[in-house]
C-alpha cells in the first residue's frame, strides 16, 4: 500500500505543475542552471570586461565601478556602454534580475549630500533606469536595486563578492523565485 502511494505521489509530482511558481525558468533546475550559465558564459566571453561568475542565487555579472561623472546622475561612457552590452542580454531571458552597486566610499564632491549606501542606491536606480527606458526595455517587475555601499566591500568572504573590485556593480540573475 505505502509502495502504490509513493508511486501515485512521484507520478502526480512530476505531471502537476508546481503551486508556488507559474513560470518553470524560475526554478533551480539543470536547465535553469546549466544552460542559462553556459549562454551567458558564451555572451560574455567576447567581452572580458564583465566578469560572468555562477553564485548561489544564480548567475552574477560583475564589473568595476569607476567614480561617475561629476553629475552622479549620470554614468561614464564606459560603464553606460558595459550596461547596454547585459541589457541585450538580459532582454533575451525571463529571469529576475537584482542590481548590487558597491562602493568604498563617496566621491569627494559628494562627500557632505549623500552617505554611501545612499550614493551606491542613487547609481544602482540609475542602471534601472537604463534597463527600463532604453531600448531593449526591461520590464520593471523583473528588476530589483540595492545599494550596498561599504557593507560588503571586495575580499570578505561572502557567496558574491569573490572579486577584487571594492567598487563594483553586480548584476545577479536569479534562476530561482527566492532568490535562495
Amino acid at each position: 500500500m505505502k509502495f502504490h502511494l509513493l508511486k501515485i505521489f512521484l507520478v502526480l509530482s512530476l505531471i502537476a505543475p508546481p503551486v508556488f511558481c507559474a513560470d518553470k525558468l524560475f526554478l533551480l533546475n539543470d536547465r535553469c542552471t546549466q544552460d542559462l550559465y553556459t549562454s551567458t558564459f558564451n555572451y560574455f566571453d567576447n567581452f572580458p570586461q564583465i566578469e560572468a561568475i555562477r553564485d548561489i542565487r544564480g548567475i552574477t555579472l560583475r564589473f568595476e565601478l569607476k567614480t561617475p561623472e561629476d553629475d552622479y546622475t549620470k554614468l561614464e561612457p564606459d560603464i553606460r556602454q558595459k550596461i547596454k552590452i547585459i541589457q541585450y542580454f538580459l532582454a533575451k531571458i525571463k529571469n529576475p534580475v537584482i542590481i548590487e552597486v558597491h562602493t568604498e566610499k563617496v566621491p569627494e564632491q559628494y562627500c557632505c549630500n549623500l552617505k554611501n549606501w545612499e550614493f551606491s542606491t542613487v547609481v544602482a536606480n540609475n542602471i534601472q533606469d537604463i534597463f527600463v527606458k532604453e531600448e531593449p526595455r526591461i520590464h520593471t517587475e523583473r528588476i530589483y536595486t540595492v545599494g550596498y555601499g561599504e557593507f560588503m566591500p571586495a575580499g570578505k568572504n561572502t557567496p558574491n563578492n569573490g572579486s577584487n573590485y571594492s567598487n563594483r556593480v553586480d548584476i545577479i540573475i536569479l534562476c530561482s523565485m527566492s532568490g535562495e
